[in-house]
């Protein structure tokens, strides 16, 4: 017997799209995490570090630009811009990567286990971690997280929105700047 599949709606398609994004983004970290640079080719591994850091950097002010226009930046695009911009970071600094991968999470784990729900406490905590030293790549971190609690949302009053991307807007400008003092160490 064949069954007839149904048509998706608008909204399942949508969550299977975003569902596939995560599925991939959260595999491709791993793929990383999982093929370590060789000791001979450090170099090389910072050079593509501070490359990367580079096309990041450029993201964030494609990101600047269009909250300045009074867009809003979807909560998918942003989350899943710095999830990845904070296994990079992770990657490259071990106090951090100790930091956000305690207890075996994954990136996706830490926001969403821990950081969703303790966000000023966790934004102060790698701050203190800034202090210690890496700074630049952990001030990236911090402001990363900062904002990531800045999403305008498309169903709040126009004031709440409004002040939520100049807030957005001031946590990606000091990224960005965090961003290219990495990019030069």
């Amino acid at each position: 017997m064949v069954r007839e599949l149904k048509p998706m709606t608008p909204r399942s398609r949508d969550f299977a799209a975003a569902l596939l994004m995560l599925v991939l983004a959260v595999g491709g970290v791993a793929a990383y995490k999982l093929v370590p640079a060789a000791e001979s080719d450090e170099a090389e591994a910072a050079q593509e570090f501070r490359t990367e850091l580079a096309t990041e950097s450029k993201a964030v002010s494609a990101m600047i630009d269009e909250t300045k226009a009074g867009k809003n930046i979807s909560e998918m695009r942003l989350g899943m811009f710095m999830m990845n911009l904070l296994s990079g970071l992770a990657e490259e600094d071990d106090g951090l990567g100790t930091y956000f991968h305690k207890n075996g999470h994954l990136m996706q784990d830490y926001l969403t286990d821990v950081f969703q729900y303790h966000s000023v406490d966790e934004v102060a905590h790698v701050a203190d971690l800034a202090k210690q030293g890496h700074p630049a790549v952990r001030l990236s971190a911090q402001y990363a997280l900062e904002s990531l609690r800045h999403i305008p949302v498309s169903k709040d009053p126009p004031e709440t929105q409004a002040t939520d991307r100049k807030d957005l807007v001031d946590a990606l400008t000091k990224l960005n700047e965090s961003l290219g003092k990495a990019a030069k160490e």
